[in-house]
């Protein structure tokens, strides 16, 4: 090479090594922004009112839609040695519409004897992946009274135990932890729910929210009521 194009050559190379840093890192910031979003936003769209298992079953037979899935609004009070965990449960349609998600290790519980925790819980029961947890699962009382699992932890509640159940830890969810309720979060298998949110994917999306009116049209037939389909 020249001498006197080797100065040349080593500002381009410099310039090129930078714009490649700064389009890697843009791309990096990019997909990990898609992927938080895709984490919140894994759904096309929620029937607003509340089902039973069996309109469920029934929505599913509308081939404009791709999957059904079922979240639970009755989580569960446990407690793993001195922490409360409330333990959320979706279902297998949540399982595959959840290709993206906060997951930093493992996969979502397939079993209902497996179950996802909080990194932090793991982390401080010195937990891993194919570890057998047990949870003490039972009440929470304060003053007498029964409290909801997302109650605030408080010094004056009462937990009465109701037995143990044991899981195969098979997830870790990046941190689930609120530190003003002093509660932390796992995540669980059920098929069969009695009071649920309920989420759909359909094939195309663009499809479908386009032909949205022949489509709640086909959900209201089915399920011989009306209900309304709110679009992600």
């Amino acid at each position: 090479m020249n001498k006197k194009n080797f100065p040349i050559f080593i500002s381009l190379f410099i310039v090129s090594l930078f714009f490649t840093a700064v389009f890697y890192f843009g791309y990096r910031n990019l997909r990990a922004n898609y992927g938080y979003y895709m984490a919140s936003s894994f759904n096309h769209g929620e029937i607003k009112e509340e089902l039973s298992n069996e309109d469920v079953e029934k929505l599913k037979s509308i081939e404009d839609i791709d999957l059904v899935g079922k979240m639970s609004l009755n989580p569960d009070n446990g407690k793993l040695a001195d922490d409360l965990v409330v333990i959320n449960y979706q279902d297998e349609a949540i399982n595959k519409m959840r290709e993206y998600s906060r997951l930093v290790e493992g996969r979502f519980a397939e079993k209902e004897d497996e179950i996802v925790l909080s990194e932090s819980l793991v982390k401080k029961n010195k937990l891993k992946i194919g570890d057998k947890v047990e949870l003490d699962l039972g009440k929470r009382f304060l003053d007498g009274e029964e409290i909801g699992p997302t109650s605030a932890n408080t010094d004056r509640e009462k937990f009465e135990s109701q037995g143990l159940k044991s899981f195969t830890l098979v997830g870790v969810y990046g941190d689930v932890y609120n530190k003003y309720s002093k509660l932390s979060f796992a995540l669980g298998l059920q098929d069969k729910m009695t009071t649920f949110r309920t989420f759909v994917k359909f094939h195309s999306f663009e499809e479908a929210y386009k032909n949205r009116d022949k489509i709640q049209n086909k959900i209201n037939n089915t399920l011989g009521k009306n209900v309304n389909l709110e679009f992600s």
